[in-house]
């Protein structure tokens, strides 16, 4: 179970900070932070949520301390929803990352990684931040090789349990960063 903070917004045009558990990909409990408008069962709502993003879905359930929503998103957008939610269970108690940026999970999640020696490899992409990116493969060059993601240049920063995390040598500019980005 994850919480994440955000808002949600509902089809009533009324808006709200909230606080979301998170069980699976197909159900959000929210719970209401402060006062707010009626809420029923079968009413539209999308929840704007941290390191998650934008989660549509229908209430089910309404109860005093907030609501539950049953997401209603295609097989692609829930998919990408619980590899994010994985990869926040897998951290949640990493004390040690000291990383500032947020991470998404891009729609392309293929990449391929040229190392110094020339070597094209292909890999996946485990999270992506504007400054770097954890890749999972099965190359791992030392620490401080410089390498190309795709079209970026980077520079290998550690390993990780499935691969390795790199440095962007240009980070991404807020505007052109999403979940839509290609490297």
């Amino acid at each position: 179970m994850i919480e994440i903070h955000g808002r949600f917004l509902l089809e009533t045009g009324s808006e709200a900070t909230c606080v979301a558990v998170i069980s699976t990909n197909a159900r959000v409990d929210v719970r209401r932070r402060g006062g707010l408008p009626t809420i029923r069962p079968g009413m539209k709502a999308t929840c704007y949520l941290d390191a998650i993003g934008v989660v549509p879905g229908r209430i089910s359930e309404v109860s005093s301390s907030g609501f539950t929503m049953l997401v209603e998103a295609s097989a692609e957008r829930k998919a990408r929803i619980d590899d994010r939610l994985a990869w926040l269970r897998a951290h949640a108690n990493d004390t040690a990352d000291q990383r500032n940026d947020p991470r998404i999970v891009p729609t392309q999640r293929a990449v391929s990684v040229t190392l110094s020696n020339g070597q094209t490899v292909g890999a996946e992409i485990v999270d992506l931040s504007m400054s770097g990116v954890a890749l999972a493969t099965s190359e791992r060059p030392d620490p401080g090789s410089a390498v190309t993601v795709g079209k970026r240049f980077a520079t290998v920063v550690r390993h990780t349990a499935d691969g390795i995390a790199v440095r962007f040598k240009l980070p991404y500019s807020p505007t052109t960063f999403n979940e839509h980005v290609v490297l």
